[in-house]
C-alpha cells in the first residue's frame, strides 16, 4: 500500500512538473486523455483530388544557394546554365526554362529526392497551364509511396511563376452519434505528412451537412480546433504522418458564441496577476486577440489605447491575448515595449493547443482569424466578436451601450 502511494505521489508530481513547464493547455489535454474514451478511425489516401491551396515555388538566390550546399545537385554545371533552379516547399528541387522560340515551358522536377535530374523526365507546361507529377514519399511502416502534385504555371508583375499543391487527401468515415460521417486530411506542407499541417491552412474537412462532400465555413477545420459533432465537440489527439489513420477524444471545451455566457478560463499576464474569466463580472471586458505577424493588429494597437484611456475607469478591464508560438515571444515582447501597452497582456505561447484560443477561434463569422476584438458585458455574456482589421466604431458603440 506504501509503495502505491508514492507511485501515485510521484504521478502527480510529475504532471505538476509538465503543467508548470508547458503551460495549462497540457494540463487540461491530459485530463481530457484519462477521461475520455479514443475514437481511432482509419484513413485511405485518394488520388486525382486538388488541395485548395498550396505555395509557391521559390527563385530566391540566396535560398535556392543555401540549400545547394547543403545537398548538391549532381552535374549542377550541366543544369545551371540552362534551367533556373526553384525549390519546392518541402525542399524538392524543380528546375525550369521557357522554351526557344515557343510559348511553352519545360519543367524538370527531382521527383525521386535523390538530388539528381539525369534520371528525370521533362514535362511541358502551356502558360498559365498546370501539371500533375508523382514524387516518392518514404514512411517507416509503409515504405515507399508516390504521391501526386499539382504544378500550375502563372505570372504575376510579368514574371513567371509556379505554384504547387497536393493532388490527394486522406480520407475515411466516423461512426459517431448514430451516424457515418466523412473526414478528410490534406497535405498543405505538401511534404507527403499530414501531422501538422494545420499550421498551414484548414487541413481537415468534414461532411455535416451529409451531402458527400466538405464546402463551406462550416466544414472546413484546422485540426488544431475544436470539431463539432451533433451536440458535442471533439479534439484531434492525433494523425499519423503517412495518414493512416486521425484518432479523436471528446472535448470538455466548446465553441463561444455570441449571445452566451463566456466560458470561464485561467489567465496568467505579464504583469504576474493570475486570474479566472468569472473574477471579471461586473466589469465589461475587452479581449483584444493578436499576433506580431498580424499587420492590421498592430495598426489598431493606438486605437485601442484610445478606448482603454477613454472607458478602463468605468468598470472596464481590457485584456490583451498574443497568439504568437514560442519561437516569436521575442517579437512579441518587442512589441509590448515599443507600444508600452497599459493594460495586461496574456502570452498563450502554444495557441493551437491554447484550451482559450480553442474556444474563441470561431467566435466571429471570419473562423480564426487575427486580429480579434471579444467584448464581454458585466453578467458574463458575449455580446460582440469580430475582425478588428475593420474600423472600430462600431465597437465604441457597442462599449457605450454596455457602460
Amino acid at each position: 500500500m506504501k509503495y502505491k502511494y508514492s507511485l501515485c505521489s510521484f504521478s502527480i508530481l510529475l504532471m505538476l512538473t509538465f503543467s508548470l513547464l508547458f503551460g495549462s493547455s497540457i494540463w487540461s489535454y491530459s485530463k481530457l486523455e484519462e477521461k475520455e474514451t479514443s475514437i481511432k478511425v482509419p484513413l485511405t489516401r485518394k488520388e486525382n483530388v486538388k488541395a485548395w491551396s498550396g505555395f509557391g515555388v521559390s527563385f530566391d538566390e540566396d535560398k535556392i544557394n543555401k540549400s545547394l550546399e547543403e545537398k548538391p545537385i549532381k552535374n549542377i554545371t550541366e543544369y545551371k546554365n540552362k534551367y533556373t533552379i526553384g525549390l519546392a516547399n518541402d525542399g524538392t528541387y524543380i528546375l525550369f526554362r521557357k522554351k526557344e522560340n515557343e510559348d511553352l515551358y519545360e519543367l524538370l522536377v527531382d521527383t525521386n529526392r535523390n538530388n539528381d535530374f539525369s534520371d528525370e523526365t521533362v514535362s511541358i507546361l502551356k502558360p498559365e497551364g498546370n501539371v500533375v507529377i508523382k514524387i516518392l514519399r518514404t514512411y517507416e511502416h509503409s515504405g515507399d509511396v508516390w504521391l501526386p502534385y499539382f504544378i500550375a504555371h502563372g505570372k504575376r508583375k510579368g514574371e513567371d511563376r509556379l505554384s504547387m499543391m497536393s493532388h490527394y487527401r486522406a480520407e475515411g468515415m466516423i461512426d459517431i452519434a448514430d451516424k457515418n460521417i466523412l473526414i478528410v486530411l490534406w497535405d498543405m506542407n505538401i511534404n507527403g505528412k499530414f501531422d501538422d499541417d494545420y499550421r498551414h491552412g484548414t487541413n481537415f474537412g468534414i461532411d455535416l451537412d451529409g451531402d458527400g462532400s466538405i464546402k463551406g465555413r462550416n466544414e472546413y477545420y484546422h485540426s488544431s480546433e475544436l470539431i463539432p459533432i451533433e451536440k458535442d465537440f471533439y479534439e484531434v489527439s492525433e494523425i499519423t504522418k503517412e495518414g493512416s489513420s486521425i484518432t479523436f477524444i471528446k472535448s470538455e471545451l466548446k465553441q463561444v458564441k455570441v449571445g452566451e455566457s463566456a466560458p470561464d478560463f485561467e489567465l496568467r499576464d505579464n504583469q504576474g496577476n493570475k486570474y479566472r474569466i468569472s473574477d471579471l463580472k461586473g466589469n465589461v471586458v475587452v479581449m483584444n486577440f493578436w499576433a506580431s505577424w498580424c499587420k492590421p493588429c498592430i495598426e489598431k494597437f493606438p486605437e485601442i489605447r484610445k478606448l482603454y484611456e477613454k472607458y478602463d475607469k468605468e468598470s472596464f478591464k481590457f485584456i490583451g491575448i498574443n497568439t504568437d508560438s514560442a519561437s516569436r515571444m521575442k517579437e512579441a515582447q518587442e512589441l509590448i515595449d515599443e507600444y508600452d501597452f497599459a493594460w495586461p497582456q496574456v502570452m498563450l505561447g502554444n495557441p493551437d493547443f491554447s484550451p482559450l484560443w480553442r474556444s474563441y477561434s470561431r467566435v466571429s463569422e471570419h473562423a480564426s482569424s487575427i486580429s480579434l476584438i471579444v467584448v464581454i458585458d458585466k453578467s458574463g455574456i458575449v455580446r460582440y466578436a469580430y475582425d478588428a482589421s475593420k474600423t472600430l466604431e462600431e465597437i465604441k458603440s457597442i462599449l457605450e451601450k454596455l457602460k
